[in-house]
């Protein structure tokens, strides 16, 4: 099993989840999909022992004037425990996600500069 990095919040873990297969890692400014697929995390409870596959988090990323914000939703991480059929598409397209209230995790929002 693979070793997750994590960070400890007062009241829940957040665990960052590589993209497990290989991929064109292609980002343009109107197709970010591939850099989204790179910032994959699950969280938990303090109190819960192990991974919570579906307790996935995909930050879908927008360009603004502050440079590149994250958006929280949720995603239920066992649909890429295989390889998909095609390695060129990501796989969590729209229907695949589902809004949630940022203010619910941890991290409300990625920004990178």
């Amino acid at each position: 099993m693979k070793e997750f990095k994590c960070l400890d919040g007062q009241t829940e873990i957040q665990c960052h989840v590589p993209y497990p297969y290989p991929n064109p890692h292609t980002v343009s400014a109107v197709d970010l999909r591939w850099l989204e697929h790179s910032l994959l995390f699950l969280f938990k409870t303090q109190q819960e022992f192990g991974a919570k596959l579906w307790n996935g988090l995909y930050y879908r990323l927008q360009l603004s004037s502050e440079g590149l914000v994250g958006t929280p939703e949720a995603v239920d991480l066992a649909q890429i425990g295989a390889p998909p059929a095609d390695p060129s598409t990501p796989p969590y397209g729209a229907g695949d996600r589902s809004e949630i209230a940022p203010q619910t995790r941890w991290f409300r929002r990625l920004l990178i500069r």
